[in-house]
């Protein structure tokens, strides 16, 4: 039997949406720890999903309106880096549509 109750306790205690400011400063923060999780993870099998570990938490406090814009930032962190491959991908349970 589903709880309503405790689904709807579960979805209140989400993340709220972020201002742009706010994604911005965690964005800031995910470039600048790049050169730290390059040296510690040279091997992209390695990087790569700590790398999207970090960006969904990110991608994920981002408004509908902001989504796209976020995903555009991550891959330009990610290209100015050398390691835009197609090996990211966004959040299963992205905003997207």
């Amino acid at each position: 039997m589903v709880n309503t109750r405790e689904i709807l306790e579960h979805k209140l205690t989400q993340p709220l949406s972020k201002t742009r400011q706010e994604i911005e400063s965690m964005l800031a923060e995910l470039e600048r720890a790049m050169p730290q999780l390059f040296k510690q993870n040279p091997d992209d099998a390695d990087f790569m999903p700590l790398f999207a570990d970090r960006a969904d938490v990110i991608a994920r406090v981002a408004g509908a309106g902001d989504y796209e814009w976020v995903m555009d930032r991550i891959d330009a962190i990610l290209d100015r880096s050398g390691k835009l491959e197609g090996e990211y991908l966004p959040p299963n349970d992205s905003q997207a549509t």
